[in-house]
């Protein structure tokens, strides 16, 4: 009797889990897979990446306020010079003063990866050499053809969500192209790349007065703007994307 009671209750268990699974099935609704939201991304002039949830502001707010030491709502030069040697050291793993190929690649990887979905797509309309630049362009267009060449590497790689068009920011820095770069080549870069962004030479750089990002300017292209026609905010003003990088 004892077999016999066991056997029904087994039988009975699985025609309960039998008829849940037939119930789901019929429901048509399977249980929703949790993923990660997509981030919002903005890569300083040096390169460092700051990342934000949709809906919160666009995280280059949060980069200009941690480079402006004094809070005086300006960047100047030597606060934009401090930046770009903070992220030196941290880019400068075993701290020998130079920034080499393993911790670029390190960058690329780790912690910036944004950057290779295009890096590594070249682009078949660009010129020979272009499609796949990591260092981007170092001066600025001189006729027609690099000025359409110059567009196109606009939304490659870190171009996308920087305030230069550059595809390749920590690379950039390497003046001389013996693949790796010290202190003193990405200091010099800082300089490049201030005098770009001030473009009025006031010596100094405002949030309201930085152009968008590229992916600011699709992103703006794909809803529509929260505020009112004419209004313009830090980070919403409808400026053009950023000039060519050194």
């Amino acid at each position: 009797m004892t077999l016999v009671k066991t056997t029904a209750a087994v039988m009975a268990m699985a025609s309960l889990a039998y008829a849940a699974h037939a119930a789901d099935d019929l429901d048509g609704a399977p249980t929703p897979r949790r993923e990660r939201p997509v981030q919002e991304i903005f890569l300083s002039p040096a390169g460092e990446p700051f990342r934000t949830l949709p809906g919160q502001v666009y995280p280059l707010t949060a980069w200009f306020s941690r480079v402006d030491l004094d809070h005086d709502g300006r960047i100047s030069r030597a606060e934009f010079r401090a930046d770009f040697e903070q992220f030196f050291k941290r880019l400068d793993e075993n701290h020998d003063g130079v920034i080499d190929s393993f911790e670029i690649d390190d960058y690329e990887h780790k912690i910036a990866p944004e950057i290779l979905s295009v890096l590594e797509q070249p682009d078949p309309e660009a010129g020979a050499g272009q499609g796949n630049e990591r260092h981007g362009r170092r001066d600025g267009a001189k006729d027609g053809a690099n000025a359409n060449a110059a567009m196109r590497l606009q939304m490659q790689g870190a171009a996308a969500y920087s305030l230069l068009s550059i595809t390749e920011p920590v690379a950039a820095a390497d003046a001389n192209l013996d693949g790796k770069i010290t202190l003193d080549e990405f200091r010099a870069a800082a300089e490049r790349r201030f005098d770009l962004l001030d473009a009025k030479h006031l010596g100094y750089l405002t949030l309201d007065a930085l152009p968008r990002t590229p992916a600011q300017i699709a992103e703006s292209k794909r809803k529509p703007e929260p505020d009112a026609p004419g209004k313009q905010t830090p980070d919403s003003s409808p400026q053009a994307a950023g000039p060519p990088a050194p």
